[in-house]
């Protein structure tokens, strides 16, 4: 009787939709042409409540809780649908080919763009959805150019995923410790010839505490990197590590590891040791992630920091790094794809993301409202630069290709080298790519 009584509401609902649409009054910003946010089920009689649908998306990377993904997502779409039934899978369920080899229903696939390749394109998930958006108008030109940029390269000229978030690319700081050396706080103009001479004056041994100036994340960096240089040629298949751009990007980041008193070990490099280093033991005072997308990743209980904008190159003032949204794939084997685009599609509407960025999330959007309106809902970021958590111009994309994981793997080593002095830079890049190349080799013949 409560189906019934919701079915009853939402045809009473659509006929007053009609009715107020033909006298030329809609005022409902979800549902205008752009938005994204659908115009109810297409097909049908609109008097006629549309049948109940369960989709499915499957996480491939995060980790994410059922609970975490319902209270992020699923529950904004099934408040938007009602007669849809969102249905979570975590990353730590059934992995994606079991899913596919047991004929499991699987409708959306949510993976970092660094997985695109091993999780879609491997297990041949991918689905065009330009059809349904030239059917549902949906307008591509309110997201951010590059972000359009990059699924369509992804999907050579179509698209396969629905962008949902941005990616955060700030310098966090601890003002204590700048406060401590007497230092200026760093600005959202810098060049990365700044940074440098900043991180000289902060890496210092004090009190028998060895205290770094700067760490950036060498693998975000790189797969970010503002120069839009690609891993693997676009026309050899070969990995391409020795090009001059690469040395010159390469040995910028690489120089802040030859500071005096900023020299580091491979596991100060990144991830959760890196993270102690600034939060925990507060002896970081620039940290670099060049990744997260937003307040989850980038708020640290109980110290004193703030943000400032990643520097730029002299050459190309307020070009930062390349967007790296994340994406929802619609997947090839959907038995809802329409269905399922609507849901995307809701996610990528200003409503929605309007939503998430004042909770402090990063949009995909280029609207000026929604990107100001970030984290005004988060007290955590209160008082803080939140300007800087995004470039004046990202980069464009670089070329990917499905070897790139295995690129950056090597291309990291050798960059480990290099700080540690095992290795100089071009016998460490020389040996990483033809490593890399050899394990190219022997996927393309083992393919053939």
């Amino acid at each position: 009787m409560k189906r019934a009584r919701n079915y009853k509401a939402l045809a009473t609902a659509l006929a007053m939709a009609m009715l107020a649409s033909a006298c030329g009054g809609n005022n409902g910003k979800a549902d205008e042409k752009g938005s994204g946010g659908g115009a109810g089920p297409v097909g049908q009689d609109a008097a006629k409540p549309p049948e109940p649908v369960e989709l499915v998306l499957k996480d491939a990377t995060f980790g994410w809780s059922a609970e975490n993904f319902m209270e992020n997502y699923g529950k904004a779409i099934e408040k938007k649908y009602p007669h849809m039934k969102i249905t979570f899978v975590p990353k730590s369920a059934a992995p994606i080919k079991e899913m596919i080899a047991a004929k499991s229903r699987l409708d959306v696939v949510i993976v970092a763009l660094s997985g695109f390749y091993a999780n879609i394109e491997d297990n041949k998930l991918q689905f065009d959805m330009t059809p349904f958006i030239k059917k549902h108008q949906f307008d591509l030109e309110r997201i951010d150019p590059t972000t359009v940029a990059l699924a369509k390269q992804l999907a050579g000229g179509g698209m396969y995923g629905m962008p949902v978030n941005g990616a955060a690319s700030p310098i966090v700081y601890n003002k204590d410790l700048f406060d401590k050396f007497g230092v200026a706080y760093p600005s959202d103009k810098m060049t990365w010839d700044d940074l440098y001479e900043t991180t000289k004056k902060l890496s210092r041994s004090e009190g028998g505490i060895q205290y770094y100036g700067t760490i950036i994340s060498p693998v975000d960096a790189m797969l970010r990197n503002s120069f839009s240089l690609g891993f693997i040629h676009p026309t050899t298949r070969k990995a391409d590590f020795t090009s001059p751009k690469w040395k010159d990007y390469i040995g910028n980041m690489l120089r802040f590891y030859e500071i005096p008193g900023n020299q580091v070990t491979v596991n100060q490099l990144g991830g959760g040791t890196t993270r102690n280093l600034f939060h925990k033991e507060q002896r970081l005072a620039m940290w670099l992630p060049v990744s997260g997308t937003g307040i989850g990743d980038l708020s640290f209980e109980g110290i004193n920091y703030d943000f400032a904008q990643i520097p730029s190159f002299t050459d190309s003032p307020g070009v930062g790094p390349q967007s790296w949204p994340l994406f929802f794939y619609l997947t090839s084997v959907s038995e809802h794809k329409e269905e399922a685009f609507k849901a995307l599609a809701y996610l990528a509407s200003d409503e929605f993301q309007m939503q998430k960025s004042r909770a402090g999330i990063l949009t995909v959007l280029k609207s000026k409202e929604i990107r100001q309106a970030f984290a005004q809902n988060a007290p955590e970021y209160k008082g803080k630069n939140l300007q800087a958590f995004r470039p004046e111009t990202f980069a464009p994309p670089a070329y990917m290709s499905k070897y790139n994981g295995i690129a950056i793997s090597e291309m990291n080593s050798a960059f480990s080298e290099m700080v540690t002095g095992k290795s100089d830079y071009n016998t460490a890049l020389k040996a990483a790519e033809e490593r890399a190349n050899k394990q190219i080799e022997a996927l393309e013949a083992a393919n053939k």
